[in-house]
């Protein structure tokens, strides 16, 4: 917190997500069966900063507020396919580099310092949450 009503801070996010499919083919010249395999491995990082405004005005135990940020984000996308008649290979880095995020979240404090935080949102996890720590009060 800069203020009682802004904060800034920093976001670092990491995704990996694969699918993965087999099936069975037969080939029509000889007879021969044989299985196919396809998969797709995607992979993000997103690095920014964050911007908060909090909307509770005197409140030791909830803490309502909105966040944005804008920042960095790489991305990698492999497609496999087995057996190798057709390979539509992978791409490193993401289409455009910019992360961003947009929110709205809650602190709910059980002690004078400790509680716990949830956050929902576009540009990252839809929705999230954590442990706070108030360093002072």
């Amino acid at each position: 917190m800069v203020s009682d009503k802004f904060g800034i801070g920093a976001e670092v996010s990491y995704r990996s997500a694969g699918i993965e499919a087999n099936w069975g083919q037969k080939n029509s010249n000889t007879g021969a069966s044989y299985t196919q395999k396809a998969a797709i491995d995607h992979k993000a990082l997103r690095i920014m900063p964050r911007f908060s405004l909090h909307l509770l005005e005197n409140s030791d135990k909830v803490d309502l507020y909105l966040v944005a940020g804008i920042g960095y984000k790489w991305a990698s996308t492999k497609v496999t396919y087995t057996p190798d008649s057709y390979s539509p290979g992978s791409t490193n880095g993401a289409r455009v580099p910019i992360a961003s995020r947009l929110g709205i979240g809650t602190r709910i404090f059980f002690t004078d310092n400790i509680g716990l935080n949830v956050e929902a949102g576009i540009g990252g996890p839809l929705i999230s949450g954590g442990l706070s720590v108030k360093i002072a009060n």
